[in-house]
């Protein structure tokens, strides 16, 4: 994912899926001129491959971006843009 958000937020036109390893999740990326969204996509079962979806779009998704960097190591507490995001109430710090 930490690959593809960049990709999706960066085109106007893009699009993508990424299966895991965890075949009950689905990541579709699609990027238009009017929006970019990232769908989530939980499969509850195998046989009518019935689903529960999230999108996180716009603004969210850059949101969502530093959030991963930030849990994945790639960025940190104290990095300008995540404070920024924690004094603005984007972010909430947990002591």
């Amino acid at each position: 994912m930490l690959d593809e958000i960049p990709k999706l937020i960066s085109k106007d036109i893009y699009e993508n899926k990424l299966i895991p390893l965890e075949e009950d999740f689905e990541f579709i990326f699609i990027s238009s001129v009017n929006q970019k969204n990232m769908q989530i996509r939980y499969y509850l079962d195998d046989d009518n491959r019935n689903f529960i979806a999230f999108n996180i779009v716009d603004k969210d998704l850059e949101y969502f971006y530093i959030y991963l960097q930030l849990v994945t190591g790639k960025r940190t507490v104290d990095d300008v843009v995540v404070q920024n995001y924690i004094d603005s109430g984007i972010f909430q710090e947990w002591t």
